[in-house]
């Protein structure tokens, strides 16, 4: 009927916007002030659709269904207001819900100052913390400059802020605490140069009162139902839109009445030719990203006072902080004299030992690194020598900072009763140390009962991936900061989220193991305990050993020091522990001037043959190790399959903890001293013993066994005193 009027002459024709428009048939927007904002997204009938954030908002709320065009106005707007003005004078922070698919192309152009995509729990509270920082920045700014409004500041003084979300209500039914940020935005924009451009497709429902009231900006393209038309434009017009137009809205702009328009697309082209723009110098960023999954060690170097804290050489850099609320990422720096001990707790392959290593790269002066060995005997020597150090008391002229590795896995390998003792010296270091110096770095992987009982004596903790939320609580963290997804070296320390640096492939020097010395054979009495008797006898024979007795023979009485035939080289007495029992006198009479071998020996067996209350140092299960308890009280580690060199090294006072980093050297000067005093006096008494055993053997005429029956690996001529070289006896007791 209306087109029949027309023909006739009857109506005239209604004015309709293009079909379709591009950015670049736009007119050239208006240079943006603080006064203005104003930018050309489409074109009416009447000629451009020009908006203005300033004058006709501040804000602007847009509805329209999926398929409608509502990325293609955000990205138009976006590019818009780009190239309305430099960087320094108007910047963008872009939401998108949708995993980056609508903003991601605009990433380069220098006036975006974030991305927040793929929120989730921790991300929005990043962007819950980032905006209220941005409020109090603005407000904290006008406060020092002296304004009250943004419009009182000169142009470029301080840029004003355009956020742009895409699908607004996603985003609120997923994270409703950034509502309230939002209806604040609303409310206080308009003199703190903060505009909001909110896009939903869901606007009756999605976009409350609290923000609704301040948005005055209102673009409605195609809808499903006219309740949402209404809501946005105040008429059911564009639910009426037709679904073959995208792009066709029906703007409503600063209450003035609606128009329809079509809005422009934008080119590739022209998001190339404005990420070209140099980026402005200095550019305050509302939105830091998130930290990086890697930041290389050497990147921290040049780290100030503004990035954390200066370089004074007290300090150690262990990664970057995220500090959404300062709109800061700083170095993290561990100072041990301010800071305290510090616990590092993470399951297996989340950081702890790349923590580590980062530390022990680092070079500081009046600073000493030393990490516990990972093999667990030089780490239990390492352990006993640190804690001796401070029971001393010795105030050492340089600090030292002590790295522990795998802590729970430590303690866990050297059983109950040496994990007992390390965590009671670890106590006694960490309560201790510092006057004296001392400084210690642990790290778990889990929080176990020794871990935590520690944990109190430490400064703080730094915690990295746990294996569930429930370890991640037990250990003393915030639920809240629990992510199951985290990546290697990503933590929180001090209620911050962490990144720990990456210290590439260079290995730092971690003194291990070195082999235990062997068993001593010297001149004189050497006593063996052991399960495997005839594997010893063997050993003493093939190394020459002529003196070699065996305990256990059945028909063997109660024997007496005189009973042994001690000569010029070494006698070898070996039996089992049960049989050492049964010669009780003999044990108790020769622990004072004779060595004692005590090989797969419990530790409860140690201290009822030797009737010593403590530990002696710790030995791996069945590693071919045994404890060397001498004359003068001291216990080494010794091995059967070793060489006995090493030994004339310790005999002369120098003591050396196998692999340890910390060497305990006892003081050349007394310790030789006492040694000599006490290997002296064991010569003579040996020597005296030797000559009443022979005379009694001469006496005895027996070849080879004594009058209680005790079987010798060694045979002798009657009419001679001096032992001669034999082979052993068959048929071994034992």
């Amino acid at each position: 009927m209306e087109a029949d009027a027309l023909a006739l002459g009857l109506a005239q024709a209604r004015k309709e916007p293009p079909a379709s428009l591009r950015f670049d048939e736009l007119p050239s927007a208006e240079r943006a002030s603080v006064h203005r904002l104003a930018v050309p997204l489409g074109a009416s009938a009447d000629g451009p659709l020009v908006v203005d954030l300033v004058a006709d908002g501040p804000h602007a709320v847009i509805g329209g269904t999926t398929g409608s065009g509502k990325s293609e106005l955000l990205i138009t707007w976006a590019v818009a207001l780009a190239s309305s003005a430099p960087p320094d004078e108007v910047s963008l922070l872009l939401f998108d819900f949708k995993g980056g698919a609508t903003f991601g192309g605009l990433t380069g152009i220098p006036h975006v100052a974030g991305l927040v995509t793929d929120l989730d729990e921790a991300t929005a509270g990043r962007a819950l913390e980032s905006l209220r920082a941005e409020v109090r920045h603005r407000e904290r700014w006008l406060q020092e400059s002296g304004f009250r409004d943004i419009r009182d500041a000169t142009t470029g003084s301080l840029p004003r802020l355009v956020i742009i979300v895409d699908e607004f209500a996603a985003m609120i039914d997923t994270f409703p605490d950034l509502h309230a940020v939002f209806v604040d935005v609303a409310a206080r924009g308009r003199s703190l140069g903060v505009h909001l451009v909110l896009c939903t497709q869901r606007p009756a429902s999605a976009v409350r009162d609290g923000v609704l009231a301040n948005c005055d900006i209102r673009i409605s393209l195609r809808v499903n139902n006219s309740g949402d038309s209404v809501a946005v434009v105040g008429a059911a017009d564009a639910a009426e839109l037709p679904p073959s137009q995208p792009g066709r809205v029906i703007a409503a702009l600063g209450g003035r009445p609606a128009v329809v328009a079509q809005i422009a697309t934008t080119a590739d082209a022209h998001v190339a030719a404005l990420a070209a723009l140099p980026p402005a110098a200095d550019l305050h960023r509302p939105w830091l990203d998130p930290l990086p999954a890697r930041i290389p060690l050497e990147s921290l170097t040049g780290a100030s006072a503004t990035d954390g804290g200066n370089d004074d050489g007290d300090g150690f850099r262990l990664g970057l902080l995220d500090l959404p609320a300062e709109q800061r990422q700083p170095v993290a720096w561990y100072r041990p004299e301010e800071d305290g001990h510090l616990l590092v707790l993470g399951a297996s392959g989340r950081g702890s030992s790349s923590l580590l290593r980062v530390l022990a790269m680092q070079s500081r002066t009046g600073w000493v690194l030393e990490r516990l060995p990972t093999d667990p005997e030089a780490a239990w020597d390492a352990l006993q020598s640190l804690a001796d150090h401070v029971r001393r008391g010795d105030r050492a002229t340089t600090r030292t900072l002590v790295l522990i590795d795998d802590l729970d896995l430590l303690l866990a390998r050297w059983g109950d009763d040496y994990a007992r003792k390390a965590r009671d010296d670890l106590a006694e270091i960490l309560r201790a140390g510092p006057p004296r110096g001392v400084h210690v770095v642990l790290t778990a992987h889990r929080a176990t009962g020794d871990v935590l009982a520690l944990a109190s004596l430490v400064g703080s903790t730094l915690r990295l991936g746990a294996v569930s939320k429930q370890e991640h609580v037990l250990s003393g963290g915030d639920g809240a900061t629990y992510r199951r997804d985290r990546r290697p070296g990503s933590g929180t320390w001090r209620g911050h989220e962490m990144q720990v640096a990456d210290p590439g492939a260079a290995q730092s020097s971690v003194v291990d193991a070195r082999p235990a010395p062997g068993v001593p054979l010297r001149p004189g009495l050497l006593m063996v305990v052991t399960r495997r008797p005839t594997l010893r006898v063997r050993w003493a024979r093939q190394r020459g050993v002529e003196n070699v007795v065996v305990l256990g023979a059945p028909t063997q009485g109660t024997l007496r020091v005189d009973d042994l035939t001690v000569g010029r080289g070494p006698t070898v007495v070996i039996g089992e522990a049960d049989a050492w029992q049964q010669q009780w006198a003999l044990l108790s009479t020769l622990r004072s001037t004779a060595a004692v071998v005590l090989e797969d020996a419990s530790v409860s067996e140690f201290r009822a043959l030797t009737r010593r209350s403590e530990l002696p140092p710790w030995i791996a299960p069945g590693a071919s190790r045994a404890w060397l308890l001498r004359p003068d009280g001291r216990v080494a580690r010794v091995s059967f399959d070793a060489d006995s060199e090493e030994e004339a090294a310790q005999e002369s006072g120098t003591v050396r903890e196998s692999g340890a980093s910390r060497v305990s050297v006892v003081s050349r000067q007394n310790g030789s001293s006492r040694a000599g005093e006490s290997t002296r006096a064991g010569e003579r008494a040996r020597e005296g013993m030797g000559r009443r055993v022979n005379a009694a053997a001469e006496a005895s005429g027996s070849p080879g066994m004594s009058r209680h029956g005790l079987r010798s690996a060694t045979a002798r001529t009657p009419a001679s005193t001096e032992p001669e070289r034999t082979r052993p006896e068959r048929g071994l007791a034992g």
